[in-house]
């Protein structure tokens, strides 16, 4: 490997750790305060772009195209992902609801209980599971046949919120439940509420009158205008920096959407639901 090379790996994992590493590190520890937030009005032309930027249009595509082959029903691929040994073991429920048109895409992924099991190692190194927060992620999709501009709601937000007398919410059963009144209402959990403080990102996307409306909060945002300088890259096809940690959100659910619901879907790997939490 050439300098260039090296220089360049260099780049790309100091980029990862300002996008990645340093905010899942902050977002371990409690804050009182809550994430700043914005919301704006966007046209029709400027919420098609702003989707395209998380769904591109070849993706909308293959997303469409697989979803057309299931019958109307509820389906579910679950995976497990992790290790015990690695404190990190949990699921990851991919979730499609398809009636007629209309089809609702859920991703649940319940990341709570990270480090909480005994760490084995006798010399106490730290396991991943224990480096990482303890957070839910709920992501959330509606797509109607040929309407270019589907309904997102994307959450992220701290476990601890979920009280002792209350950790049933955080089976991916209930979190699903979570994903599927955030989507339909635009509201946030009931646990939530009141509670925002433990939010670390949140972008929700849906129509309004003859146009959009977007709302996007996020804890790793120094000032509001980030989340602004966000929403304008997006609706403009502006790439953010490749070490922001706004653009390591949005990274996240593009490969969920354009990377794992198609490869699932390819792989006839959805089967019909059966509520078992």
């Amino acid at each position: 490997m050439g300098l260039d090379d090296l220089a360049r790996k260099g780049i790309r994992q100091a980029n990862r750790i300002s996008r990645d590493y340093i905010p899942a590190v902050i977002e371990k520890f409690e804050t009182q305060r809550v994430p700043d937030a914005a919301e704006r009005s966007l046209t029709v032309p400027e919420a098609q772009q702003l989707a395209a930027s998380l769904i591109t249009p070849e993706d909308r595509e293959k997303l469409d195209t697989g979803i057309e082959s299931l019958s109307d029903g509820k389906y579910r691929m679950r995976e497990t992902a992790g290790s015990r040994e690695d404190g990190n073991l949990h699921v990851h429920d991919f979730v499609i609801e398809k009636s007629g048109p209309v089809a609702r895409l859920f991703f649940v992924d319940p990341e709570h209980a990270m480090g909480k099991s005994k760490n084995r190692n006798t010399l106490g190194i730290p396991r991943r599971g224990d480096l990482r927060p303890q957070v839910n992620v709920l992501y959330s999709v509606e797509m109607t046949k040929g309407d270019p501009v589907p309904r997102i709601a994307l959450l992220r937000y701290r476990g601890a919120v979920i009280p002792e007398d209350r950790k049933e919410l955080n089976k991916p059963a209930a979190q699903l439940q979570m994903a599927e009144s955030m989507l339909t209402t635009g509201e946030l959990p009931d646990v939530l509420q009141g509670h925002e403080n433990q939010i670390t990102f949140r972008l929700d996307l849906r129509n309004e009158g003859e146009g959009h409306k977007v709302f996007a909060q996020a804890r790793a945002a120094r000032h509001v205008d980030d989340i602004e300088h966000m929403i304008t890259s997006m609706t403009a096809n502006k790439e953010l920096p490749s070490h922001d940690p706004l653009e390591g959100q949005l990274r996240r659910f593009r490969a969920i959407m354009r990377t794992y619901f198609p490869k699932y879907l390819e792989g006839n790997n959805f089967v019909p639901l059966i509520s078992d939490g």
